[in-house]
């Protein structure tokens, strides 16, 4: 029989945070919470039905043992390097004990010169305020990136992440296509070389990834692959709608083919540690004003967002254009400790919005490619005025992760939260129980690199005209308006480009490293190759093969010296403009 319940819509991520933490009860504590103090925020109340196939409330039982998903928690341990096998296929490979070890090597690098100090800054600079770091954590124009969402905000029980890309599906690995995991799980190197390297999706990359690798159709993959990386396991996978009202939907599927995820994905996951469980729902959405102004059921529930804690990086200035202000809105209305770096939020909207505004790190021009009139000289100022300036920064990230010339922004709101009660969650009837379901890449780019990232001072853009001024999103047609930075009185709007990092600036020129000559053409899956990607050219009736492709001589030769180390003692630097070899 099926039941509604009725639930104030901006208690709803609320209730399931509270459900989640009933779920520790004799089970060892989370000690990373911080003190919570609460202040000042009218509250939105609206309703919201909930059906009991779908998204009905459950009370989880005394001491409840958290369940894995037969095939995704396996399939999540084997992609972030934490496991060899899914059900009924065990793999033992060369590649994949590379693969392993080089998870491990890069997340340890990327944990020690990231990630910790991000976690650990942000979580000082909440404490010191007494601010809830446990509200819902939400994330707009994420992409795939769970993987810095979770460090911004590990005491949340419950993630949304809402951008234009396909959700996507997963591979089913059986002992008839086990073969193929090597080339699979290249393929997810390369789509997070960007991440990686610069902490952040490349649009130009993503979309080119998504296009041409049959093996990745879209963020379902660095979603999962985040979760395995901040060492989660999978409880349980389902679809994510939007119904016409608004009401975010959560059902059941019946397989794990990318059409039953064609609007968005919920992962409940929990770490080893406790009982915690969480979850985190993706939705393909275009939240540019175009996009929202033809859903109403996305307005609805934008609107209708609960108090969030939000997270925007290299977001391509979006939010300063006028044809981004719905989401801008929401996001000022909703958010109670909003992270960011320049891209997101302008900071006179910040101020006019009453937020308290805090400054760290280095203020300087924007890229080149977003031209200077998305440069604000209000904040410029205020980067002078120990009244919002509050220190350097112990991290990179964003679009100049490559030096020590980036800013980050902390606003907050005054927020007094809705009490609830158990007594107004209503235990459902048991549901059915669900079904437990259990191209070879082309590799002349970037190879997935670990090498230290070479730090040199940001070059200040060149001047360009206002009319010249690009986000980066370009599935989202922007309309003739001017960005909202007060500076900009040009009514042209933006030309559209592609935009790049400073290291993107001339492409072609690269650097890669070769291996081998041989007088018959290897397949780059070859054992040879030691799970290396590889790129083969001909010359002088030989075919050669390299690995890696880099933009600087030295991060060349850096990697070289790795290759080196693994066998390859004879591996070389060579130089190539336009894909022709140069001397």
């Amino acid at each position: 029989m099926n039941r509604s319940l009725q639930i104030p819509n901006i208690l709803y991520f609320h209730i399931i945070g509270l459900l989640c933490c009933l779920t520790v009860i004799g089970c060892q504590q989370d000690d990373s919470n911080l003190n919570e103090q609460p202040s000042e925020l009218e509250s939105k109340v609206d309703t919201l039905t909930l059906e009991e196939d779908t998204a009905t409330l459950e009370l989880p039982a005394e001491n409840p043992e958290p369940r894995r998903h037969a095939y995704f928690d396996p399939f999540v341990k084997l992609i972030s390097g934490r496991g060899d096998s899914v059900p009924g296929v065990s793999f033992e490979n060369e590649y994949l004990k590379y693969y392993q070890e080089e998870m491990k090597k890069g997340m340890k690098k990327l944990n020690r010169k990231r990630l910790l100090p991000l976690k650990q800054w942000y979580s000082s600079v909440l404490e010191e305020h007494g601010r809830n770091d446990s509200l819902v954590a939400f994330y707009p124009f994420s992409g795939g990136d769970f993987l810095h969402l979770h460090n911004v905000y590990p005491n949340s029980s419950h993630y949304l992440m809402l951008a234009i890309e396909p959700v996507g599906s997963v591979p089913r690995f059986t002992k008839a296509t086990k073969d193929s995991l090597p080339g699979y799980l290249k393929s997810l190197r390369y789509t997070l070389r960007d991440v990686w390297n610069h902490s952040y999706f490349i649009t130009k990359h993503m979309q080119e990834d998504l296009k041409e690798d049959p093996n990745i159709d879209g963020m379902f993959m660095s979603i999962l692959w985040g979760l395995g990386a901040t060492g989660h396991d999978i409880a349980d996978v389902k679809r994510a709608k939007l119904d016409s009202t608004g009401t975010l939907v959560i059902s059941a599927i019946d397989s794990i083919h990318k059409e039953m995820f064609d609007e968005g994905v919920e992962v409940t996951f929990f770490h080893p540690s406790n009982c915690n469980l969480k979850s985190v729902v993706y939705l393909r959405c275009n939240i540019a004003d175009k996009g929202i102004n033809k859903s109403a059921k996305l307005d609805t529930f934008l609107t209708n967002l609960p108090p969030v804690n939000t997270f925007i990086k290299a977001a391509s200035y979006l939010p300063h254009y006028s044809s981004f202000s719905k989401i801008r809105a929401a996001i000022l209305n909703s958010s109670v400790n909003l992270l960011q770096d320049d891209t997101g939020v302008p900071f006179a909207e910040l101020e006019a919005d009453s937020m308290r505004v805090f400054l760290y790190g280095k203020y300087v021009l924007p890229l080149k490619v977003f031209g200077p009139g998305v440069f604000q000289q209000d904040m410029k100022r205020k980067y002078a005025d120990t009244n919002y300036f509050k220190g350097d920064l112990p991290f990179s990230m964003g679009y100049h992760a490559h030096t020590k010339s980036q800013s980050q922004i902390v606003a907050m709101k005054n927020y007094h939260g809705p009490e609830i009660a158990v007594e107004e969650l209503a235990k459902k009837d048991e549901l059915k129980e669900e079904n437990q379901a259990t191209s070879e890449l082309e590799e002349d780019a970037e190879e997935l690199a670990f090498e230290e990232p070479k730090e040199e001072e940001t070059k200040q853009p060149e001047a360009k005209s206002k009319s010249e001024i690009t986000p980066n999103v370009e599935q989202i047609k922007l309309e003739k308006k001017t960005p909202t930075s007060p500076k900009n009185e040009n009514p042209q709007e933006p030309k559209r480009e592609t935009p790049a990092t400073e290291e993107e600036s001339v492409p072609d020129v690269v650097y890669r490293i070769q291996i081998a000559a041989t007088s018959k053409r290897k397949s780059s899956n070859s054992s040879v190759f030691k799970g290396l990607p590889i790129w083969t050219y001909e010359e002088g009736g030989l075919y050669k093969h390299t690995t890696g492709s880099f933009s600087t001589e030295g991060a060349a030769i850096r990697r070289r010296d790795e290759v080196r180390e693994l066998g390859f003692l004879d591996a070389f630097v060579i130089k190539f403009e336009n894909e022709k070899r140069v001397q």
